[in-house]
């Protein structure tokens, strides 16, 4: 079975290699970020994550996080067959300005 991901902001992919190619790329542009999970809940062959997407502060303040959801459908074996995830495009984008200036200000402070 092949792996199906809606993605509500990046769009729809279809298949391991395409979304690996996808998810290497993004993190390589934005090695700053990390989720950390708040929840999940396990029903059948589903799981639902909710996780903050985080920016850690470079000044050492609080950390810039926006919210996402995540649903996952097991396939066996260790493996999920499809995967639609939904986070807030405003935050994302409010989230990242904050960290850029707090890291041009970091840079600049030294």
């Amino acid at each position: 079975m092949d792996v199906h991901y809606v993605e509500r902001v990046y769009g729809e992919m279809r298949g391991r290699e395409q979304v690996r190619d996808w998810i290497t790329r993004l993190m390589v542009r934005n090695p700053h970020i990390h989720a950390v999970l708040m929840w999940y809940l396990i029903e059948a062959d589903r799981v639902v994550v909710h996780m903050l997407n985080r920016y850690n502060n470079p000044s050492g303040g609080a950390p810039l996080n926006f919210p996402g959801v995540t649903i996952l459908g097991y396939a066996g074996e260790e493996l999920f067959s499809d995967e639609e995830g939904w986070w807030s495009l405003t935050a994302g984008q409010d989230c990242y300005r904050a960290f850029q200036a707090l890291l041009k200000d970091t840079v600049q402070g030294d």
